[in-house]
This record gives C-alpha cells, sequence and structure tokens, in this order.
C-alpha cells in the first residue's frame, strides 16, 4: 500500500485518482459536518461546487432535500442550513437528503470523481477513516481541501492523524515526503491540536464569525464513527 498526501487541491493529477482510494480533507468545516450529518441520520449527501447546480439538484430531488453550505464561512441566502456541525441535529435532518456546496470541500470533491472510491475524512473521523483505508485494498491519495487552494493548518494535521492511525493498522505502508511532514506535524502536536486549530488563518476567520466552538468541536480526536463514502448512485453514505 502507497500513500500520496497532497496539501492543496492545486496538486491533484490524474495518477493520484486511478486505481486509487481518495478521502478528502476539509476539517474546518465541511467534511467534518458531513460525518456529523450521516451520524446523526441524514440519509444521504450529495455535493456540488456551485449554488445554481445545487438549487437545481433540489428541484429535481423534492421537498425531503435541504440545501446546505456556505460562502466564505456564512450560510448562503436562501439555503436551509450552513456549515456548522451543530446544526446537524437527529430532529433537523433525520431521513433528508442534503445538498452540500461549500467554499472549498466540496469543490475538491467534485475533482475525484475518477477514483475508484471516494471517502471523506476528518479529525473527528481519523481513526474510522483509517480503518475504512486499511480495508479498501488499494493505493491511497489524501487530498486536503486546502483553504482557497493554499495549505491549511488544519487539514495537514488531519491527514497526519489519519495516518498514523493507518499506519498502525498497516506498519508496512508507504508514503511520499509530504505525507511525512503531516504525520511530524500530528505527532509534534497530537495533544494540543484544539489550541493549534484555533491558531490557523481559516480558524481565525471563523471565529471572527462567532464559530470559535465549531473549530473547538472540529479538533477533537476520533468522536464521530461515521466515514462518508461516494457510491454508485452520486451520493455519500455512511
Amino acid at each position: 500500500m502507497h500513500v500520496d498526501l497532497l496539501f492543496t487541491p492545486l496538486e491533484l493529477q490524474e495518477i493520484y485518482l486511478q486505481n486509487r482510494a481518495i478521502v478528502i480533507i476539509d476539517a474546518l468545516r465541511a467534511t467534518s459536518t458531513m460525518s456529523v450529518a450521516l451520524q446523526n441520520g441524514a440519509d444521504k449527501i450529495i455535493t456540488k461546487a456551485g449554488i445554481e447546480e445545487s438549487i437545481a439538484t433540489q428541484k429535481e430531488l423534492g421537498a425531503n432535500a435541504l440545501l446546505c453550505g456556505e460562502r466564505g464561512g456564512l450560510i448562503i441566502p436562501g439555503f436551509d442550513l450552513g456549515n456548522s456541525p451543530f446544526e446537524y441535529t437527529n430532529q433537523t435532518i433525520s431521513g433528508k437528503t442534503l445538498i452540500f456546496c461549500t467554499t472549498n470541500g466540496t469543490k475538491a470533491i467534485a475533482m475525484t470523481q475518477q477514483a475508484d472510491m471516494v471517502f471523506l475524512g476528518a479529525t473527528v473521523n481519523g481513526q474510522a477513516t483509517a480503518k475504512k483505508l486499511a480495508a479498501c485494498g488499494k493505493d491511497i491519495t489524501i487530498l486536503c481541501a486546502g483553504t482557497e487552494n493554499k495549505v491549511s493548518l488544519e487539514d495537514t494535521l488531519s491527514g497526519g492523524l489519519i495516518l498514523t492511525e493507518l499506519c498502525a493498522i498497516a506498519p508496512h505502508c508507504q508514503y511520499n515526503d509530504a505525507a511525512l511532514i503531516a504525520m511530524q506535524a500530528y505527532h509534534k502536536n497530537a495533544e494540543e491540536l484544539p489550541q493549534l486549530f484555533l491558531q490557523g488563518k481559516h480558524a481565525q476567520k471563523l471565529i471572527h464569525l462567532k464559530h470559535e466552538k465549531d473549530v473547538l468541536f472540529c479538533a477533537q480526536k476520533n468522536t464521530v464513527q461515521t466515514v462518508p463514502h461516494l457510491c454508485a448512485d452520486g451520493f455519500f453514505h455512511c
């Protein structure tokens, strides 16, 4: 098993998709929130890169589908829910189809459709994601969504956590230098992730928007057991 970690979507090439499993990380907040949503009873999730196609998809799917997402950290006008994991309670989303559109995460997901298997990972479901990857029997690409195509602290640390958990299960796996960097960053800061997350540029923006609680939630390790997996129907299921 070989693992390549990519710090931003700008690094993504066809060789990282063919005959591979790929996990997309947008720890603040899309992949964290979607993992929580499925754990809390959402039926399925479909992701869209653009607002207009999200609205069109809702019209096709009907009243049971909710529009979810953000632009610039704020709920998109006219959408039902934003991108905070605390919005996705069982009472609100149980049995619902969720249409997600976010600034960074869903755009990265849209670039990965050629991969054999697509998962969504984060710090909150790091261990569960590693177990899925270890069982898939394929080489792996870990794609950090980053922030506006730039490296993000939280995605790198989340990647390091997933890799650490994966290597504990499959100790003979090989990985690229970016993966090694991510693991070393995680190992150095494993006990201080919340404090470190708060220092990141994207986290600072979310704090300014009164979402510090979200940042601290998304910095918690292995609190969620669901791993969204893209299925043949085009939806993410757990």
